[in-house]
């Protein structure tokens, strides 16, 4: 028996990390910021000496690990040293390092005393990257076989190692939930709308037959975003933009209460609209100036911004689905943090019985886990959609991973 299950989604916004032992009940969760920086013995006894003695910080606050006598910060720890953005650097090489982080956060957070651990370890890369995952599983071994988390010595054994393309976790849940049988019998679609990357993965009768992961994730959005309107905060801008879609699915009711007046008419379920950008409150926060003239006048320009920007990115998002979703589907399943900020305009496409090959088949979201998670993950607040469209695939994965586990 392994001491630890472990399941990263390595996103571009954070890292979704699900992990449990085997004598837990259930898994646990947590998130981590981004970014990962290699920094010198020289640059980290500076910080500690300038700030470093204060407080106590978590693991998971100041993840640093050395490995191989070179020192690594990840997570929130590598926004004090400057990072770099690795957003279109492959995700294989720097999930390496927010394996080895999220090993030693876990680690620590159960106090596990043992410096030889053993793991069973799942993945979720982009399609493009899937061919990567021998390179990655080889160098990760060598990494695991003795590293420093913290001053902690750790020698972790991979016992298995199951690496999935994104959107692999949720095609693998609704085969679990309705049976191999129903599966055969499908053809249907995953779209997943991350923060790097949107992915699609196509299975006719069970088979699966195509991919496709291009870099049209959500940071394109915010790109377009900035060049019509200055905001320097990126990460403020992204936050305000889901708190708005949060505070508009929260006036007009759940996605849980939306499905059950579905379940009476078809149409009912697209009621869920966009805010009215110029007085959302999030967005109207993001500016700054205090004279009321001035004001008004930047959340014009900025609400504007807002919806030209969406309006060109969804132009992008339509093209592409257009190009890689079949016709004749019986379902799809869409997820993905980014999915909550173009849940309108995926409705209405998906509702259009005006295009060419209009879609008469099942639109799930998150494929159905939303009450499941929050029951094991004991989620007790109103509006969780925004963490279960981010959680979904991972936690579909670590199922699939358990059950292979189990199997063996």
């Amino acid at each position: 028996m392994a001491d630890l299950f472990l399941v990263v989604d390595a996103g571009g916004s954070q890292t979704k990390i699900i992990y449990q032992t085997p004598d837990a009940d259930e898994p646990e969760y947590f998130l981590m910021p981004p970014e990962v920086e290699t920094i010198s013995q020289e640059q980290f006894d500076r910080y500690q000496e300038r700030i470093g003695w204060l407080g106590s910080p978590s693991p998971q606050q100041q993840a640093w690990f050395v490995v191989d006598e070179q020192l690594w910060t990840v997570g929130a720890f590598a926004s004090e040293f400057d990072p770099q953005d690795r957003l279109h650097e492959k995700k294989y090489e720097n999930a390496l390092y927010k394996v080895l982080a999220a090993v030693g956060v876990v680690v620590q957070k159960l106090k596990m005393e043992r410096r030889k651990i053993s793991m069973h370890l799942a993945l979720l890369l982009p399609w493009q990257e899937l061919s990567d995952r021998a390179a990655f599983e080889q160098q990760l071994h060598s990494l695991l076989d003795g590293f420093a988390f913290r001053g902690q010595s750790l020698k972790v054994k991979l016992k298995s190692f199951l690496c999935r393309p994104e959107g692999g976790g949720l095609a693998a849940t609704r085969a679990r939930q309705q049976g191999m049988e129903w599966f055969q019998e499908q053809r249907l679609v995953v779209l997943l709308f991350g923060h790097r990357n949107t992915s699609a993965l196509y299975f006719e009768y069970g088979q699966f037959k195509s991919g496709d992961s291009p870099l049209y994730g959500f940071s394109q959005l915010i790109d377009l975003l900035v060049a019509r309107y200055s905001v320097l905060d990126k990460q403020a801008l992204l936050l305000a933009l889901v708190k708005a879609m949060q505070d508009a699915r929260t006036e007009h009711g759940s996605r849980a209460r939306m499905y059950e007046a579905a379940t009476h008419g078809r149409n009912q379920y697209n009621s869920i609209r966009y805010p009215s950008w110029h007085s959302s409150r999030a967005l109207c926060e993001l500016v700054s100036v205090r004279d009321k003239t001035l004001r008004e006048t930047e959340i014009d320009a900025l609400a504007s911004a807002v919806e030209a920007a969406l309006d060109e990115y969804w132009e992008r998002l339509e093209a592409w689905i257009l190009r890689v979703v079949p016709s004749g589907l019986d379902e799809v399943i869409i997820s993905g943090g980014a999915a909550l900020l173009l849940e309108p305009k995926l409705r209405s496409f998906f509702s259009d019985s005006n295009r060419a090959h209009p879609f008469d088949g099942e639109l799930v979201w998150d494929a159905d886990l939303k009450q499941q998670m929050e029951k094991t993950f004991s989620w007790r607040f109103s509006n969780d959609d925004y963490l279960t469209a981010r959680f979904a695939d991972a936690y579909g994965l670590f199922d699939q991973m358990l059950s292979s586990a189990e199997a063996k």
